[in-house]
């Protein structure tokens, strides 16, 4: 069979041009696009922005990739943590709130401790924490676990101290007993030192400060329990000063002072008793007729 030499395709022969050496990428059309790979020229303003650093020198289809990605948890069960740009108090608040953040501080819920007697619940640090809390995200749970956690340290190191003040005034108490001799002369003893803290003249708060810390400081006690003593010998709390009258009102302070047997002396060292303040009422009368200070009970 003849050929036709004039049909034959132009492209064929020794004569005919390598697709590659026009610059054409073989296997793709006439018009393709190169890929455009991040570099900073390409990231402008954004060259950086941590939330771009990663993508540098990888095809531009990278960052549509997970920019998808992102779309795609936006208000789903997922949650971006905020970088760069976004990393701000207000996008961090927004997501605490969608972990469950309280809508505001009162939404935390705290169970209050069992305290130690002489504790009192602060409500002031509970608002407090509850604003400190919803400040920082806390959900409630982690809220009120760190609250519980801080109150049981506290109460812990309250219930130490106690019982270490506790001991340390029974070894002052025995010492003192054994200085004295017996109980009772140790009683007696204490008693003076309240009668000296009585007549010291001291403003309210100033005295009952002192008798707050009496029991617990062996100097002190040893200090007013001797001054009540050396009066007692100088007959200085005898009530000389008003005569006769005198005389017999401090035989009647005694009575309720010193005396068990007289029904106001324990009426006068124990606040529970229902003759306390009649007790408390007549000691003061009698020390006001001797011209002595307002007494305080230093028992209680």
């Amino acid at each position: 069979m003849e050929i036709d030499q004039g049909s034959q395709d132009p492209g064929v022969g020794s004569g005919s041009q390598d697709p590659g050496e026009a610059g054409v990428n073989p296997g793709a059309g006439e018009g393709t696009p190169q890929a455009i790979n991040i570099t900073a020229d390409v990231l402008g303003e954004y060259r950086d922005d941590p939330a771009f650093k990663s993508f540098e020198g990888k095809p531009i289809g990278e960052v549509l990739k997970s920019f998808k990605s992102a779309q795609q948890m936006i208000g789903g069960e997922k949650i971006v943590i905020p970088q760069g740009a976004l990393d701000t108090d207000e996008v961090w608040g927004q997501v605490f709130d969608k972990l469950g953040r309280p809508k505001d501080p009162s939404g935390y819920q705290f169970d209050k401790p069992e305290l130690p007697e002489g504790l009192v619940y602060d409500d002031h640090l509970e608002k407090a924490w509850s604003g400190e809390a919803h400040k920082l995200g806390l959900l409630p749970k982690q809220a009120a676990g760190i609250y519980s956690f801080y109150n049981g340290m506290m109460i812990e190191a309250v219930k130490a101290m106690n019982a270490e003040q506790a001991q340390a005034q029974a070894a002052m108490e025995t010492a003192l007993i054994g200085e004295l001799g017996n109980r009772e002369k140790y009683d007696e003893f204490l008693r003076l030192g309240a009668t000296v803290l009585n007549m010291a003249g001291l403003p309210d708060a100033e005295r009952d400060a002192i008798a707050g810390r009496y029991k617990n400081d062996l100097v002190l006690m040893k200090a007013l329990g001797n001054i009540g003593r050396k009066m007692t010998e100088a007959s200085l709390i005898k009530g000389d000063r008003g005569g006769a009258g005198a005389v017999d009102g401090k035989k009647d302070l005694d009575g309720i002072l010193y005396d068990k047997a007289n029904p106001l002396h324990k009426a006068y060292f124990d606040k529970q008793d229902p003759r306390h303040q009649e007790a408390v009422d007549r000691v003061l009368e009698i020390r006001n007729s001797m011209g002595g200070n307002t007494p305080i009970n230093m028992a209680g």
